[in-house]
């Protein structure tokens, strides 16, 4: 993906396989979403987002509790807000203000490209093809020399009933012989 990312719909047509098919399936997200409380828009969403710089913040708060926040800000900035998150800009001073971090105190242990590098490779690794991908894995470490998914890695993709997540879990539970 480009840096400033691409039309949103003729990236999402090509993708699907035609305006109709991408309709269809964007409806059913808003709807799944509005169930759960969220207002998704994709027909706001100014374009398909290349989102290095916001994964990079986001893998900032990694083992920490404003990881949350960030994300929900991120997240509803680009679904619901119809905000540019190509923007660092606006990044930054959205995750600083959903996690009380002055901009400068992120700005200045935001991790590096490399450390985005290796959780998208990670993600290679396991095979991710869809958003979300959920991957359970008690052994997995980001930081470890021998870097990637352990033996009792499971994952699922794409939205998924909640019944699927909890089957997942517990599949990660029984491979770890927790």
């Amino acid at each position: 993906m480009p840096l400033e990312g691409v039309d949103t719909g003729a990236f999402f047509e090509d993708r699907f396989g035609g305006a109709h098919v991408m309709q269809a399936a964007f409806d059913r997200v808003e709807v799944a979403g509005r169930d759960v409380g969220l207002a998704i828009d994709h027909s706001s969403m100014p374009k398909v987002a290349n989102t290095r710089f916001a994964h990079a913040v986001a893998l900032t708060y990694d083992d920490d509790e404003r990881q949350r926040a960030v994300l929900h800000a991120l997240f509803s900035a680009y679904f619901e807000q119809g905000l540019d998150i190509t923007d660092r800009t606006l990044v930054l001073g959205l995750a600083a203000a959903a996690s009380g971090e002055a901009r400068a105190d992120l700005s200045a242990r935001l991790v590096s490209g490399a450390d985005v590098e290796l959780a998208l490779a990670y993600g290679r690794e396991l095979g991710v093809t869809a958003v979300p991908t959920v991957v359970a894995d008690a052994s997995a470490s980001m930081s470890s020399a021998d870097f990637g998914p352990s033996q009792v890695a499971v994952a699922i993709q794409g939205a998924q009933p909640s019944a699927n997540l909890i089957d997942l879990m517990q599949e990660a539970r029984q491979r770890a012989g927790a």
